[in-house]
């Protein structure tokens, strides 16, 4: 029972932001290593209680203050095209094998959207303008409802992008060569929409979004973060819609 219980502490220990591990309640149970006892894991699951009820708060307060923008994803995180019409499948992999009944539910993919920024604005005091697709998945049909919907931009990946523009990416260094990221890191607005609506962000590298936490500690990956910025902030420029 005891090997048991270590690996439930350790796992859950694992989970947590090395910041909090570094600070007390759980510094200590982690400098101890093992020969955990049911009180210690009921400390662990209740800390992590702690930092979720603040995960919100923090974000509100942050947004109020103009540190940061707040984006959302349609209501359940779908893949939005798929909602939309099932055959968008063969544009992301045309070999791709397709359900026998077609599904096509544009209603309900409107809806996926309205009200993931409903729940948005009741948590946060404000209705975010910006959207983060699940998985980057974004065809031009869908990219109307985020417009109509008062979406200003959303953000998807570089591979998705040079896949519909049909470039195949060369990366130097892990990041695209500067004449691609002229294309890839640009606002490309929705036709008949003023605001720009479609962003990319780098997908290739995951250097800003996340994705690849097993492979990047907290500082070097926000530092690889900060270098895609201002490598953005140099070459990008804004393409008209075709």
């Amino acid at each position: 029972m005891q090997d048991f219980r270590d690996l439930q502490v350790l796992f859950n220990l694992a989970w947590t932001d090395p910041d909090f591990l570094a600070a007390e309640p759980l510094r200590a149970l982690v400098a101890r290593g093992h020969g955990y006892a049911e009180a210690d894991k009921a400390v662990v699951l209740a800390e992590h209680r702690r930092i979720v009820r603040e995960v919100i708060p923090l974000h509100r307060r942050l947004w109020e203050k103009g540190r940061i923008e707040v984006t959302t994803t349609p209501l359940a995180h779908p893949i939005l095209p798929l909602i939309a019409d099932t055959d968008f499948g063969i544009e992301g992999d045309p070999g791709a094998l397709l359900p026998e009944h077609r599904y096509r539910e544009i209603i309900d993919a409107d809806q996926q959207v309205i009200r993931g920024l409903d729940v948005a604005e009741r948590l946060l005091g404000r209705r975010p303008v910006g959207m983060w697709p699940a998985e980057g998945a974004v065809v031009q049909l869908v990219m109307s409802l985020f417009s109509k919907n008062g979406v200003r931009w959303v953000a998807t990946g570089e591979d998705v992008l040079a896949t519909s523009l049909g470039i195949a990416i060369t990366l130097v260094g892990g990041s695209p060569a500067v004449n691609q990221t002229r294309i890839l890191d640009a606002a490309w607005p929705e036709a008949g929409v003023q605001e720009e609506m479609f962003s990319a962000y780098p997908a290739p590298t995951g250097s800003i979004d996340g994705l690849t936490p097993d492979r990047l500690r907290p500082d070097p990956a926000a530092r690889r973060g900060l270098r895609w910025l201002l490598r953005l902030g140099q070459v990008s420029i804004v393409f008209p819609c075709a």
